[in-house]
């Protein structure tokens, strides 16, 4: 009778682990082009943090795993958190994942069609902003009065979007943006309207986000607040037209 040690199945489930990193790799680079080489040499760290999350949701199929990096591609790599996408809230997760999970890429499919068409590519960050006016809209949400007139500055920057987001979540949205800046001591009401701005942009929680790896250094560096928000937003809009433009 032949027996296999703990040691020896473990050693097993890592080389499985391995290769299904390397072919995960292999997929980001040759369908997702813009987002590889924004990761860089993180995107082994990437792709490792989706399938430990495949792991936590206990996903079972191999083409679901897959949809899940994909839709971490597509809305950010915490948009089981965001409250703007809440179809895709984590306790639709919990009694049967693979069936939920491919229900909710169903649902956001349907969304990306009615914002967006056919051009899939473009809800990655569902915004379209132009290098012309980037500054006169960087500018006016910092001149926010308030959360509702913030509100209304993101429906004329991109008004099909609030199509398929509840007013109210913009709120939560916010709120989180506070804790963001608490963490990074951006503190200002003017630059936190900015943080939101990016979270409803490039994601919820994108400070966490390894596609995003190149704004720690922002968010940790000494720089005075006005000047990290400004230099994260130029950041975000030349990512995002790399993305759009790939």
């Amino acid at each position: 009778m032949i027996t296999v040690s703990n040691k020896q199945v473990d050693k097993l489930n890592n080389l499985i682990i391995e290769n299904h990193i390397s072919e995960m790799i292999r997929f980001v680079e040759k369908y997702y082009p813009s987002h590889s080489k924004l990761l860089g040499d993180n995107i082994n760290n990437y792709v490792t943090q989706v399938i430990n999350k495949a792991f936590e949701y206990k996903l079972t199929s191999e083409k679901n795993i897959y949809l899940l990096l994909n839709m971490s591609l597509l809305l950010g790599a915490y948009f089981d958190k965001n409250p703007l996408y809440e179809w895709c809230s984590t306790f639709q997760l919990k009694n049967t994942p693979d069936q939920d999970l491919e229900n909710i890429a169903t649902i956001t499919l349907k969304k990306i069609h009615q914002i967006t068409g056919n051009d899939h590519q473009k809800i990655y960050r569902l915004i379209v902003l132009f290098q012309k006016e980037k500054d006169s809209i960087f500018l006016k949400l910092k001149k926010s009065e308030n959360i509702i007139s913030f509100i209304k500055q993101l429906q004329e920057i991109y008004p099909s979007k609030f199509e398929i987001v509840d007013l109210e979540k913009i709120k939560i949205l916010h709120n989180n943006s506070k804790k963001i800046g608490k963490k990074y001591l951006i503190l200002k009401e003017e630059n936190l309207y900015i943080l939101s701005f990016l979270q409803f942009c490039i994601g919820y929680d994108f400070d966490r986000d390894i596609l995003f790896h190149f704004m720690n250094k922002i968010f940790l560096s000494k720089m005075d607040e006005d000047s990290k928000c400004e230099l994260l937003y130029n950041d975000s809009i030349v990512t995002l037209e790399k993305f759009l433009n790939r």
